[in-house]
């Protein structure tokens, strides 16, 4: 099995005061099922239960290695991968806020579509490398990346397509086993390709926009963001298309209220000004579940509640979203209620077409405690797993 590449993203709820959870803390370097048991533990104040997982293909099959436990401050369902001559690698985060609770499996995107972009590969695990052939890149791996890893043992050398997350690494050391590693992670930004060109549109009562092409920043794919409203008059569906990071990709989650449901749902492509697919919406869960929040709806930039709805499904956070428009249609919303974790970790969108700003952000509750979400590379992860190489 290859040395590790790429990197992991951990999780965080941090609130102003709260819960405490209890979590399982293991790590596994051949979890057949992505998943290990261990010892529980009670986190710090405010920490969620998080699985980071890492899955690493080549000639020799497919190894899965998982670490669970408490974390802090970083950000969920965020995913990386890279792709090499003979293998890749696909490393994501996923987590939950109850005691004990195992977080799902991650879903990779899918696309093995090329995307236009050639990047040198080469692999030596006892010596550096000199690219002598290009690999087509895929999907939403739309730079070309570099992994160096320095020890007493040697230089190892992978080159390859990468998604833009794999840039943000820079430089790491590390001590594990008696044996010191250092790792170094660089991106090329300047092959053809490796920056794209969206459209960024957004439509009220359709599925489909057309607007302004739009330059993306480094690693960031074309996204459409789905939004239905389900009332007792019947549902209406509206469009932000926009330059979007890969995490925010193939996201769902849904949100309730005083007499409503809302449904988001992400679809992303990788090529110049491309269309993401129509989405086909997965069935709701009534399952009434312990939580209630608070529920209020207005026209403003926030709204007074003075009721609780029970929360059911896979709602179990409380949720505000506050939409905001401007330019040639100027409009601000508010509303709270029962809503998806994906939600917190979908965060913000934005987008501008026809004359039209529109902005949408989310804001988790863990009761009265704002829930806040944030990126830390997971340094102690390494420790973990550099045990293995």
């Amino acid at each position: 099995m290859i040395s590790l590449l790429g990197y992991l993203f951990t999780f965080s709820a941090l609130a102003t005061g709260g819960f405490t959870l209890s979590c399982i803390s293991c790590f596994s370097n051949l979890s057949s099922n992505g998943s290990c048991t261990g010892n529980n533990v009670t986190c710090p104040s405010d920490y969620v239960c998080a699985s980071s997982f890492m899955e690493i293909k080549d000639l020799g099959g497919v190894n899965i290695r998982v670490v669970r436990s408490c974390q802090p401050q970083t950000m969920c369902d965020a995913v990386a991968s890279m792709s090499y001559s003979g293998g890749r690698i696909n490393t994501g985060v996923s987590c939950c806020l109850t005691d004990n609770c195992s977080p799902a499996y991650p879903t990779w995107p899918s696309n093995n579509s090329q995307n236009g972009l050639k990047c040198p590969t080469c692999i030596r695990t006892n010596s550096s490398c000199t690219p002598s052939v290009s690999l087509l890149c895929t999907g939403y791996e739309n730079v070309c990346g570099v992994q160096t890893i320095n020890s007493s043992s040697g230089v190892q050398m992978f080159y390859g397509c990468a998604t833009g997350a794999f840039c943000e690494i820079a430089n790491i050391s590390m001590n594990a086993s008696r044996v010191s590693k250092d790792f170094t992670y660089s991106c090329n930004t300047t092959p053809a390709g490796s920056v794209l060109e969206c459209t960024s549109c957004f439509v009220s009562g359709a599925t489909s926009c057309k607007g302004s092409s739009v330059f993306c920043p480094q690693g960031y794919v074309c996204a459409s963001i789905f939004t239905k409203t389900a009332t007792k008059d019947g549902e209406t569906v509206n469009l932000i298309r926009s330059c979007q990071p890969v995490r925010k990709c193939s996201q769902y989650g849904t949100m309730s209220y005083s007499g409503a449901k809302i449904s988001f749902l992400s679809k992303c492509c990788a090529n110049n000004n491309c269309t993401p697919s129509i989405p086909t919406w997965p069935n709701s869960n009534s399952t009434v579940k312990r939580r209630t929040c608070p529920s209020c709806s207005s026209n403003n930039s926030s709204c007074t509640y003075s009721n609780e709805i029970q929360c059911t499904g896979n709602e179990t956070i409380c949720v505000s979203r506050n939409l905001q428009t401007s330019g040639a249609m100027s409009e601000e919303e508010a509303i709270r209620g029962c809503g998806t974790t994906s939600l917190c970790f979908l965060k913000s969108l934005s987008a501008t077409g026809g004359g039209v700003n529109v902005k949408m952000n989310f804001t988790c509750y863990s009761g009265g405690s704002i829930l806040r979400y944030g990126i830390l590379f997971p340094f102690w992860i390494f420790n973990y797993l550099l045990q293995t190489l």
